[in-house]
């Protein structure tokens, strides 16, 4: 008999987190003939509950609904179950329900109720108190350890409730699945959760890289118009302040201000207005391209000469993903998931965030130093570059990935 998959889809957190990206890639997983596939999207822009089939998969649309208390949000998880018995056979036993947001504990509880013998497993792309603190895991750590009356400031409390309401969903799912060793290590020392129920998988991505020889990459500048002889220093991510990219500009800025004929490429959406002020005077060298199409990123991978990603909070990206399946050196940060994707000396380099019980800081020379250790040497920088691509090819592959979900099935 088929397994039949069901995957539960967010819109508007999938967007933010990369989710779309691995919903697709988790349908690519599972387009054997083994299994049934169904997209579930939450919150969707459609006017009423919809189910039809697109290719080989089953989609259910649940429009989007407002509450704006905890009684609502129940009342809103018994009513989506209830449409989901109507369209999902509670008699099958080879169901197994794939979580890609953070629900609330309410909704796995309720299907186990209906569904027992279905496996529920969730797959960690966030944890939901990184925003509010930028990932200081110093500070998170400080405050679910304090007697509960203890905590004092409004930020405390709604850090220890965040925390709370994420334990409750990985208590209730069958499986955890986490896309970093950093997860995996907080979900046991930090959430005590059972070391069985626990699953590390990487992110993986197609290879669908070309990789340019000098006079091919040389050519490809020209025609966009770039110099040859100026080092492309790229980001590619969502323009907010956990990103880093107010402390990236800085940085640019000291390598101007030592005379290195360097360009910024800033790449993705977001409030960009909060950079303009940093970009004063330095105009000309930082160029914002907006949202592009996924080819011509591939572009800018291919011609840039360091990608960087100073970011407060990673799981498992896929712009680092693609950065190393191009070959590109990385400069980042050792923010949870992050760090392990960057091997120092190897594929890139990392920056230390210096987290105290309230701050989480990252130092803008030291990001500038890394960056400039790479571009201000070319024999260098190959070698990086060669690392970043076998680091891709050893950890982050689709085929890898695909095989781990498929063995996890089989457990």
């Amino acid at each position: 008999m088929k397994k039949k998959i069901y995957i539960f889809n967010e819109d508007g957190i999938a967007a933010m987190y990369g989710i779309g990206t691995f919903v697709k890639n988790l349908e690519r997983c599972f387009s054997d003939a083994l299994y049934n596939l169904t997209l579930i999207n939450i919150n969707s822009n459609a006017n009423e509950v919809r189910s039809y089939s697109k290719e080989s998969v089953s989609i259910i649309d649940i429009p989007r609904t407002r509450y704006s208390s905890r009684k609502e949000q129940i009342i809103y998880y018994e009513n989506l179950i209830y449409v989901l018995r109507q369209l999902i056979p509670y008699y099958d036993r080879e169901n197994v329900f794939f979580f890609n947001y953070l629900c609330n504990g309410q909704m796995i509880s309720l299907l186990k109720k209906y569904y027992r013998k279905s496996q529920m497993i969730f797959i960690i792309h966030y944890l939901n108190w990184t925003l509010e603190i930028q990932g200081n895991t110093t500070f998170f750590k400080h405050i679910i350890n304090k007697w509960l009356p203890d905590l004092g400031t409004e930020k405390e409390n709604k850090i220890y409730r965040l925390y709370q309401e994420s334990l409750n969903v990985f208590n209730q799912a069958d499986k955890i699945i986490c896309l970093s060793q950093y997860t995996k290590h907080l979900l046991r020392e930090e959430y005590s959760i059972q070391c069985e129920k626990i699953y590390l998988i990487h992110n993986g991505l197609q290879d669908n890289a070309t990789i340019l020889c000098e006079e091919e990459k040389n050519n490809l500048r020209k025609s966009l118009y770039f110099n040859e002889d100026e080092k492309l220093v790229l980001y590619v991510g969502r323009l907010d302040k956990y990103k880093g990219g107010l402390e990236l500009i800085e940085a640019f800025r000291i390598l101007l201000n030592e005379n290195i004929n360097c360009r910024l490429i800033i790449i993705g959406s977001g409030d960009d207005s909060i950079y303009f002020q940093q970009t004063e005077y330095i105009w000309s060298r930082v160029i914002f391209t907006g949202r592009i199409d996924k080819d011509l990123v591939y572009k800018f991978y291919q011609i840039a000469d360091v990608g960087v990603m100073p970011s407060f909070s990673e799981q498992c990206s896929y712009v680092a993903i693609e950065m190393m399946m191009h070959g590109l050196p990385i400069v980042g940060t050792d923010s949870t998931g992050l760090s392990e994707m960057i091997l120092d000396g190897i594929n890139g380099y990392k920056v230390n965030l210096k987290e105290s019980e309230d701050s989480i800081i990252l130092d803008c020379s030291e990001l500038s130093k890394s960056i400039k250790k790479i571009i201000k040497n070319p024999k260098h920088q190959k070698q990086l570059s060669q690392g970043s691509r076998n680091h891709y090819l050893s950890k982050y592959t689709f085929d890898s990935m695909k095989k781990q979900y498929n063995k996890i099935l089989r457990k």
